[in-house]
């Protein structure tokens, strides 16, 4: 709190006195604090209020803090932060969803921030968040892994170069060339990305990412024989009505560990 009043913000600790004032709450906490605050803070604002969570929460809890708002007549919003705050010199990208949506829009007029509004109906900018977050955090975990294995090889200045390079290439022709081929390809990647998993298991001692990865391919294999579907969307479908993630082994599929 004192890190808010040296920024000029006011600090009220009175939940009842703060909610009395105020047209619209913005939430930005830890996700496991999400529901907590909600359930603390929603009772005591007024009917018409606009309640945004911008948390990293789960969909069961996002569910729940708009069944909160619905009862006391609060306009709920589904908000997902899906850039860096890091950077000053940029906007923030947020993906805004849900009856409070564009209530979210107003009272964000003029700042850093840059507002989507993906579904002004329905609250899914947790779904979005989700998703990208396999990607983005993935991404990290593998770039920790790559990275670390070209180092400990003496190669890491060449291979982050050639990582550079494929990067600033455009996003649509990436994901075409990657997801497009992938069943065309996979018995061949497959058969690499196991010898991938060896060279860093050597070098690193495990390689979590190239192994999960090497899995994933070999059941995407499996399904080589419909190698000719046309376009990555096609793909994709395909995979899920084959339902082809819920077969790759246990070892990558922890929703179904029956946890004691």
């Amino acid at each position: 709190m004192r890190s808010a009043a040296t920024l000029g913000i006011e600090v009220d600790i009175s939940v009842e006195a703060f909610a009395a004032q105020v047209d619209g709450v913005l939430v930005a906490v830890q996700g496991r604090a999400a529901l907590g605050v909600a359930a603390e803070v929603v009772p005591c604002l007024r009917s018409g209020v606009f309640y945004a969570d911008l948390t990293a929460k789960g969909i069961a809890a996002r569910d729940e803090i708009g069944r909160l708002c619905s009862a006391g007549s609060v306009i709920f919003a589904d908000v997902a932060i899906v850039d860096t705050v890091m950077w000053p010199d940029r906007t923030i990208d947020l993906i805004v969803s849900g009856p409070g949506a564009v209530e979210v829009v107003s009272a964000l007029e003029g700042t850093r921030f840059s507002c989507l509004v993906a579904d002004p109906a329905r609250p899914i900018s947790t779904e979005i968040k989700l998703c990208r977050s396999v990607f983005t955090k993935g991404l990290m975990a593998l770039l920790l892994e790559t990275l670390a294995a070209a180092e400990r090889s003496g190669v890491e200045a060449y291979v982050r170069q050639t990582l550079i390079n494929f990067m600033s290439e455009d996003p649509d022709r990436i994901v075409s060339l990657l997801i497009g081929t992938s069943m065309k390809h996979a018995r061949r990647r497959t058969e690499e990305m196991a010898e991938a998993m060896d060279f860093v298991t050597d070098r690193l001692g495990a390689a979590p990412m190239a192994a999960a990865s090497r899995v994933v391919l070999e059941a995407v294999a499996q399904e080589a024989d419909h190698s000719a579907l046309d376009g990555w969307q096609a793909v994709i479908e395909y995979l899920i009505d084959r339902k082809v993630f819920d077969r790759i082994p246990l070892m990558v599929n922890p929703r179904t560990v029956e946890h004691a």
